[in-house]
């Protein structure tokens, strides 16, 4: 399975809010689709200044068949 990964176990998104979605989104809910998670910070020039864009060409490019995950976060917190 190159270039494909697997979430057994995968933890759970840990949401404050979310935008332009109809339900919460699991990483489980997505297990049988092809997905792209872009991580950002918007006080982060290199975020916002390619990481952005690159995640929006991928949306123009794929639309529907791929899902954009666009994580926006201020600090990055980890839980066990």
């Amino acid at each position: 399975m190159t270039g494909q990964t697997q979430f057994k176990g995968a933890s759970k998104l840990a949401v404050n809010r979310w935008f332009h979605s109809a339900a919460n989104t699991t990483l489980a809910s997505l297990k049988d689709e092809s997905a792209v998670i872009e991580a950002f910070r918007m006080l982060c020039p290199g975020c916002v200044s390619h990481g952005t864009p690159k995640a929006q060409r991928i949306h123009q490019q794929f639309g529907d068949d791929i899902a954009m995950l666009g994580l926006l976060t201020d600090s990055i917190t980890t839980t066990r």
